[in-house]
């Protein structure tokens, strides 16, 4: 109508309005009313000319339209711009299908080339699935609420949500882990020592000239400060990954071995979208393993109790008399020789394994005392805790012979783009040593001396690729840098005294670097110590989110059937082999944000669903109708 209007103004032709035409006659006091009356018929004649023109003038527009664009133009129209912005970011599921239509359809339009996994991987909201492709145990529990709303989410690019269970559920299970855990804040230690490490590369790149040294042409200087620069406060990658693997993996599980108890454990694996079944890396060809996808989890709580006494805890103690006897403490520090603690503790886990099982357990959070209803959400919660009980069996090498989680943990950081093989930066390498003193000193001398800490594959690999050259692992540094150790105790949150463990014997230049290889083998001979203990009890534990109090657990078994079915029905979805399933409780639906496009919840309109498909001239013409 823009285009009308100015048609008509364009012409030359102008037509006065009424409500002024009407007031400069009726303030002239001299005409007579009949003089008035001819005035106003003489404008509504005139009023009336002018409709006429318009509307033909609307005519002969539309005339001119194509065809295609008369027929959408007078086809009924919902206000599809409204909708898109209620949706929010989930609207982008049309634009992906490429479609203005009421109601979606119940799959992808045959455009969409991409599989759901393929989109996931190529557009999401969290860059990290773009960067490392992989899913989460919970993403293969695609039935768990409805396929079609994970489908749609999908396809809108995985938008980030946010809930107050969420948040509730995150802080339960962090106080759960306080409480198991002593957690320590080191932070005012590590800005310290970034401090003094950054202090040291500023006076060696003035030393060293190194803009001049680059300008002229030589290398040598450029080469140095680079391996500097490395040792200290580089790598990140690999340093922060150990830092994981550390932390979510050794320590948990030697404190499971310890205590019994364990949570928050990391577990992870590779799922063969071929042969629907997850995969033992170590044994297959690189093709196969390529082919495969990363899937990963956190195993919420793992507990090692006797079958038939739960209060029997004479493996344990068993355990602790070893590490009392052998490893005593000396002025309340103790250092444990891991190399032969877990020899010790492979004898100790055959007296007792006959005994002692290993339950597998998943914690979740309710807002008032009462498990979900839904059988699909049950159904999910088992299936996650029994996918996290087969993650654990190939790692521990359960039932294949090999060093599984070695390799499975090498691949792991190879597919996130991080060498195993790239020395942790020395920052990182104290604070790993002062956390975990007790597990790590023994070890750090060996490495420093280029001895064996007895896990073959890794001793075997040191041996071949650093007796015969430097390793440029200079542990004086830190000694060198950090003349007064009072300083560290200051900014320690315990007062610890540093002199215990920056000893002589490591600082120095090492023989061995400290490597993420290092803890790929330590976490691996950790995960088989568990292997013993596996078993088919599983548990799933409900707390109250306000009180923390558990008020409900479920116990079961381990069902492979049951996994195996799950896993076919992951792939096929995750691959594209088969369209979504729709839920059958429709009372799902009101908590769903594509409740309002989806066609369950909306059968009367169904015939909508996906209609008017668009191609980009008719989405720009409809653009201009909004």
């Amino acid at each position: 109508m823009d285009k009308l209007r100015y048609r008509l103004r364009s012409s030359g032709r102008t037509y006065p309005s009424c409500r002024n035409l009407s007031s400069n006659h009726l303030l002239n006091k001299e005409k007579s009313d009949d003089d008035v009356m001819a005035n106003i018929a003489s404008l509504t004649t005139r009023k009336t000319r002018t409709a006429d023109l318009v509307k033909k003038a609307q005519c002969q527009v539309e005339n001119d339209m194509p065809i295609l664009q008369r027929f959408l133009l007078k086809a009924p129209r919902f206000d599809f711009v409204n909708k898109i912005k209620e949706l929010g970011k989930f609207g982008k599921v049309f634009e992906t299908f490429g479609i203005r239509s009421e109601l979606l359809p119940l799959s992808k339009p045959p455009k969409v080339k991409e599989t759901p996994f393929q989109f996931h991987s190529l557009h999401n909201e969290n860059q990290s699935y773009i960067s490392v492709p992989r899913l989460s145990v919970t993403k293969l529990l695609t039935d768990q609420w409805c396929e079609l709303r994970e489908y749609y989410n999908i396809y809108a690019g995985s938008p980030a949500v946010k809930s107050k269970q969420m948040s509730m559920g995150t802080n339960l299970h962090a106080g759960l882990e306080e409480d198991q855990y002593r957690f320590v804040d080191f932070t005012s230690f590590v800005l310290f020592v970034d401090k003094i490490f950054s202090e040291k590369l500023l006076a060696l790149r003035e030393d060293l000239d190194i803009k001049a040294e680059i300008s002229a042409g030589e290398s040598d200087a450029l080469t140095t400060y680079s391996l500097y620069e490395s040792l200290l406060l580089g790598n990140t990658k690999e340093s922060e990954m150990a830092n994981e693997w550390l932390d979510k993996i050794v320590f948990r599980l030697y404190t499971l071995l310890l205590t019994s108890e364990a949570r928050e454990v990391l577990v992870h694996g590779y799922l063969d979208m071929q042969k629907h079944t997850f995969i033992n890396i170590a044994n297959e060809n690189s093709n196969v393993a390529e082919n495969s996808i990363l899937v990963s989890g956190v195993v919420d709580y793992l507990k090692i109790f006797n079958r038939t006494d739960p209060r029997d805890y004479s493996f344990f103690d068993d355990v602790r008399s070893n590490l009392e006897v052998k490893y005593p403490e000396v002025d309340g520090t103790q250092f444990i020789d891991l190399t032969n603690f877990l020899e010790d503790l492979k004898l100790l886990i055959c007296e007792h394994a006959d005994q002692f099982t290993l339950k597998v357990a998943d914690i979740k959070t309710r807002s008032w005392n009462r498990i979900p209803s839904q059988a699909s959400v049950l159904r999910s919660s088992k299936l996650q805790v029994t996918y996290y009980r087969h993650l654990l069996g190939l790692l521990s090498g359960e039932t294949t012979e090999g060093f599984n989680a070695y390799q499975m943990l090498i691949e792991n950081a190879k597919r996130r783009g991080i060498d195993v093989d790239k020395p942790i930066n020395l920052k990182f390498a104290l604070l790993f040593l002062r956390r975990n003193y007790d597990l790590l000193y023994c070890d750090f001398k060996k490495l420093a001396n280029g001895d064996p800490i007895g896990f073959d594959p890794y001793d075997d690999f040191m041996s071949e690729n650093y007796n015969s050259q430097d390793s440029w692992y200079d542990f004086s540094l830190i000694t060198d840098e950090l003349t007064n150790v009072n300083e560290l105790s200051k900014n320690d949150p315990d007062n610890f005294d540093y002199s215990k463990i920056l000893s002589p014997e490591l600082s120095k230049s090492w023989k061995y670097p400290l490597t993420l290889r290092y803890f790929a083998a330590r976490a691996s001979q950790l995960y088989q110590s568990c292997a013993p203990f596996l078993g088919d009890n599983l548990s799933i534990e409900y707390h109250n989110a306000l009180t923390h109090k558990c008020f409900s657990k479920i116990d079961f078994k381990y069902d492979k059937e049951s996994l195996n079915s799950s896993i076919n029905n992951a792939v096929s979805f995750w691959n594209g082999s088969r369209n979504p399933s729709v839920v059958e409780d429709i009372s799902k639906c009101k908590y769903c944000n594509f409740s309002s496009v989806c066609q369950i919840p909306n059968p009367e309109k169904s015939h909508l669903a996906g209609k008017m498909t668009e191609g980009r001239a008719i989405s720009d013409f409809l653009s201009t109708l909004d």
